[in-house]
């Protein structure tokens, strides 16, 4: 019935099509999970150590990292590693990072995962990593935490140098000021933050309920 306007629909839709805006993140520190029955799904992120300090912390087999950017992000997260030992040579560097919304995506089993949705989405992306050679992801994600399991590594250790993120949205970096925080208003402040901040981060090539 509308194959002959197929055309001239696709036609509108790439000459509508927003420009997509892309600015670098950088991690906003090292930290590590705390079971809290208090918290939101019973789990919370405490500061572990300062974001400069990230590249000091050497790793080994078997070992976990986890890192914070801060705030929610919609993009492709990027990584460097190293060999602790610069002149340890034939031992494979293989990762698994896993990227999660809130701290329970990190901290709980995928196959114990309860909600309804396959929890295999939770497992995460292994990674053989090249000193030198960043490692990204190749789409993009929705995050605010990060999860480093070291698999394959040198005896001396690895490290991670380098982290951060290529955030992305159509409607650009800069968010509009919030509410203004007066008295028992501060909460609908909270609110409207949270809201503009996922607003942006739904605002791709279309509007995404849940980038």
């Amino acid at each position: 019935m509308y194959s002959d306007r197929r055309e001239s629909w696709l036609s509108k839709v790439e000459q509508l099509a927003p420009v997509i805006s892309t600015w670098r993140v950088p991690i906003a520190g090292v930290v590590r999970p705390v079971a809290d029955a208090t918290a939101f799904q019973g789990w919370r992120m405490d500061a572990d150590a300062r974001a400069e300090d990230l590249p000091l912390r050497t790793l080994f087999v078997g070992e976990t990292l986890f890192l914070d950017f801060g705030e929610h992000l919609v993009g492709e997260p990027e990584f460097e590693f190293a060999r602790a030992v610069a002149s340890s040579t034939g031992s494979m560097i293989r990762v698994r990072i896993r990227l999660g919304e809130v701290p329970a995506e990190l901290c709980e089993s995928p196959s114990d995962y309860p909600e309804r949705l396959d929890g295999t989405w939770m497992t995460g992306d292994e990674f053989d990593a090249t000193p030198g050679t960043p490692v990204r992801f190749a789409e993009r994600r929705a995050f605010q935490f990060v999860r480093i399991d070291v698999l394959e590594a040198p005896p001396e250790g690895i490290r991670v140098i380098a982290c951060s993120a290529i955030a992305q949205s159509s409607a650009g970096a800069q968010l509009p000021e919030p509410l203004p925080a007066t008295g028992d208003d501060r909460l609908l402040r909270t609110i409207d933050e949270v809201g503009l901040r996922t607003l942006r981060n739904c605002m791709q090539g279309v509007f995404e309920d849940g980038p």
